[in-house]
């Protein structure tokens, strides 16, 4: 009887598929409670499964303020540089326009000295 219900449930061993009245001490631990032991195995792998989604979501989120941390230090490192360029450039532009001031300057210096020259050549009325 026992082993009709068993082969019925469709669990047990193959000792426990054996007639006779010691069929329930044969049928292992498996049969009797696989229906749970199968639950709390697809639960502990849905388990392992959500802590490494969680530990990958954690990575994925180190990993983009890692990332954002680097570009922040980028567009800082860019603005500095852009102001490090404007400098030089204004440097340059105030270089030039000095450049031109002292060619300006000795030029009206070349011109006063001409005027003065023909003023000394040229006679006096």
């Amino acid at each position: 009887m026992f082993s009709e219900i068993l082969r019925a449930g469709g669990g047990g061993s193959l000792i426990s598929k054996r007639h006779g009245q010691n069929d329930l001490v044969f049928v292992s631990f498996y049969s009797q409670y696989h229906f749970f032991i199968t639950i709390i195995a697809i639960l502990a792998i849905l388990a392992i499964i959500a802590i490494l989604a969680f530990i990958a979501i954690i990575d994925i989120i180190s990993i983009l303020a890692i990332i954002a941390i680097i570009a922040t230090i980028d567009i800082f490192a860019i603005i500095a540089n852009l102001a490090i360029i404007a400098i030089i450039a204004i440097i340059a532009i105030v270089a030039i326009i000095a450049i031109i001031d002292i060619i300006a300057i000795i030029a009206i210096i070349d011109i006063i000295a001409i005027i003065t020259i023909i003023a000394i050549i040229s006679p006096s009325d």
